[in-house]
């Protein structure tokens, strides 16, 4: 996976290589050794990178680690719910278990940077 600018990356697999518009994408989930991006159409790409791999090709600008599991594209966020969850918008719920490092993500929305 490489990416092309700040707009869009380009994904490349055993099966394709795709060039993926960055504000198409949802999230991305850990899966062990894999990446599992999730677009907004609601297609799943499975890439053989980690999420800490996966994760340095994409602008802090628009994706937050909000948790060890999950990167989300900010622009969709709706709600962080204790003890429930993360809603973003189309629907999609993230399910974890809320830390103090998961509070970050509110600075991060009205600050505009990870602390």
């Amino acid at each position: 996976m490489i990416q092309v600018n700040d707009s869009a990356i380009i994904i490349e697999t055993e099966k394709f290589i795709k060039v993926l518009s960055i504000r198409n994408i949802l999230f991305i989930r850990a899966d062990e050794c894999y990446s599992e991006i999730n677009t907004s159409a609601g297609k799943k790409i499975l890439i053989s990178k980690t999420l800490k791999e996966t994760q340095s090709y994409f602008p802090d600008k628009h994706f937050f680690r909000c948790h060890k599991s999950y990167l989300i594209n900010m622009q969709y966020f709706k709600e962080l719910k204790i003890h429930e969850g993360l809603d973003l918008q189309g629907g999609a719920h993230l399910v974890f278990e809320l830390d103090t490092s998961n509070t970050c993500i509110c600075r991060h929305i009205l600050v505009g940077s990870p602390a």
